[in-house]
C-alpha cells in the first residue's frame, strides 16, 4: 500500500491568530498526507473536519501549545507513554493492510537551549536530548515490537551532509550522535537530501526529518514546501516535508 508521510514546524502556532491558523491549515491540505506530524501546534490547528484524528502530547508547554502532535487519517489504536509526555508523543496506527506503525513525534531541542539551570553550552542540550529520545525509541521498539517504527518531527540538524547550523563545527557531535543512534535501531533518514542545493528551498537547508524501519518500506518521493503563502508572506520558520513510500 502507498503512505504519505509529513512533517512541519508550525512556528509556535498561535493560540489566537486565526486568520494564520487558517493559511498553516490550507498548506495542509494542499499536502493532503496520511499522517502528519506537527511540531511547535496548538489547538487552532484542527484537522478533525478532513478526516483526521489525533494524538498530542499530554502536557502542553509553558505558552499553552503542544511541542508535537500527530494527525491520521487512519485508526489510531492507542497512545504510548513517551519519557517526557511534553516533548514526545508517540502512538499506534493500523494501517489499511492491517500492519500497524508506530510513530514517535518530536522536537529534539535547539542548539542555544540552556537547559534547565539557564547554564549549559551551546549544542550540550541537543547532545542531552538525542541521548534520552533514542534510549526511548529503544525501550517503546523492544516493548511494542513494532512491524514498522518512525520517528519524526523537527531534528534542529540537518542531515544533508552541508555545514548549515553548526553541523559540521559546534554541533558536528550531535550529528554523529544522530546516524549512530539512528543505526542503532535500524532506522533510516528518509529527508537527508540537499534541498538547497537542488533548489527545492532557498536560504535554509531542512532540520525536519522523518526516519523509519530500514527495509519495511520503498521510497517514491521526498519533496519539501516553503513555510510562506501567498506574496512570500511568512507562515514559519520551518519548510515543511514529505515522502510518498510503498509500505511492504
Amino acid at each position: 500500500m502507498n503512505l504519505r508521510l509529513a512533517t512541519w514546524n508550525l512556528d509556535e502556532a498561535s493560540t489566537t491568530n486565526k486568520t494564520r491558523a487558517f493559511h498553516q491549515i490550507e498548506q495542509i491540505k494542499k499536502i493532503d498526507a496520511d499522517i502528519f506530524i506537527l511540531t511547535e501546534t496548538s489547538d487552532l490547528i484542527d484537522l478533525s473536519s478532513f478526516g483526521y484524528s489525533q494524538k498530542s502530547n499530554k502536557i502542553k508547554n509553558e505558552y499553552g501549545k503542544y511541542c508535537a502532535s500527530i494527525w491520521s487519517k487512519y485508526e489510531i489504536i492507542r497512545r504510548i507513554k513517551t519519557y517526557d509526555e511534553e516533548t514526545a508523543v508517540c502512538c499506534a496506527i493500523k494501517l489499511p493492510n492491517q500492519k500497524n506503525i508506530i510513530i514517535y513525534g518530536t522536537i529534539i531541542t535547539y542548539l542555544s537551549d540552556k537547559g534547565p539551570a539557564g547554564t549549559s553550552k551551546f549544542a550540550e542540550e541537543h547532545y542531552s536530548e538525542i541521548l534520552k529520545q533514542s534510549n526511548d525509541w529503544g525501550h517503546i521498539i523492544k516493548r511494542e515490537s513494532p512491524e514498522i517504527f518512525c520517528v519524526a518531527g523537527d531534528f534542529n540538524q540537518p542531515r544533508d551532509g552541508s555545514s548549515w547550523y553548526s553541523a559540521h563545527s559546534a554541533n558536528k557531535r550531535g550529528v554523529e550522535e544522530l546516524t549512530t543512534q539512528l543505526g542503532n535501531y535500524k532506522l533510516e533518514c528518509l529527508t537527508d537530501k540537499n534541498f538547497t542545493e537542488s533548489g527545492q528551498l532557498q536560504d535554509r537547508h531542512n532540520v525536519d526529518h522523518i526516519c523509519i524501519t530500514k527495509n519495511t518500506i520503498i521510497l517514491n518521493n521526498v519533496e519539501v514546501w516553503q513555510g510562506t503563502y501567498g506574496n512570500n508572506k511568512k507562515l514559519s520558520d520551518h519548510n515543511g516535508v514529505f515522502i510518498d513510500i510503498s509500505v511492504k
